[in-house]
């Protein structure tokens, strides 16, 4: 549907991204150098530092849709998927700390917070995370240690 998915959620046209605070397109990613398909990202803001974390790698593409090459506020795709990324920010659990739950490559399942068994992804530092989500123990949202 038109305008319907939002940031780093699949899709297969321009047109399937919704339009809010910034220009997005369809831009195809890889995880780990594989193809995924496209994915709602922003173009890059007059100033990239004002890409929104987790979106702070710069990824250039042309959209599926052939819009001009361009820079998009992407992840890190050697280490992380959008469906991880996902998972993480809308509070997925994974049962049992069974990480096929999270239905993401790239996920782990971790406590979170006080929160036990969430899905979440590794990372590098703080800014590879949602913000909420500091980055320790090399994974988002782990929580402060004792």
């Amino acid at each position: 549907m038109v305008g319907s998915r939002r940031v780093c959620q699949s899709c297969v046209s321009d047109t399937d991204c919704e339009q809010v605070g910034g220009t997005f397109r369809c831009v195809p990613m890889e995880y780990q150098e594989a193809p995924r398909g496209g994915y709602c990202l922003q173009v890059v803001p007059a100033e990239p530092d004002e890409c929104p974390r987790p979106f702070l790698s710069l990824i250039p593409a042309t959209s599926l849709s052939g819009a001009a090459l361009a820079d998009y506020c992407g992840i890190d795709e050697s280490v992380v998927t959008c469906e991880a990324v996902n998972a993480l920010i809308d509070g997925a659990m994974c049962p049992a700390g069974d990480v096929s739950a999270c239905r993401a490559e790239g996920a782990l399942c971790r406590r979170v917070g006080a929160a036990l068994n969430r899905c979440t992804y590794a990372c590098g530092g703080t800014d590879q995370c949602p913000l909420g989500f500091p980055c320790r123990q090399n994974y988002c949202g782990a929580p402060q240690s004792p």
